[in-house]
């Protein structure tokens, strides 16, 4: 243990605070809680179309034509599914 002094592990959660283990978030092993919402459905588009996927996975129903925010999970998700 000793060997990891210097280390910092980031965690990450698909779920609220709420849900999680208290025991992973108590004072000594968390030292920050950062929430990260979902892209806007703008920021989500721009996204995909950087990634050059947006026009096949619109085509394909994978994303709404407008309005839906993703998260980015959900835009890694669309992405290899277009590109299987």
């Amino acid at each position: 243990l000793t060997m990891l002094s210097d280390t910092i592990f980031l965690l990450t959660f698909n779920h609220t605070v709420d849900k999680i283990n208290p025991a992973l978030l108590r004072p000594g092993r968390c030292l920050a809680n950062i929430k990260i919402d979902n892209l806007t459905w703008e920021q989500s588009k721009v996204w995909l179309e950087k990634k050059q996927v947006y026009a096949e996975a619109l085509e394909k129903g994978l994303v709404d034509s407008k309005g839906k925010s993703y998260s980015l999970g959900e835009l890694y998700k669309i992405m290899h599914e277009v590109k299987e």
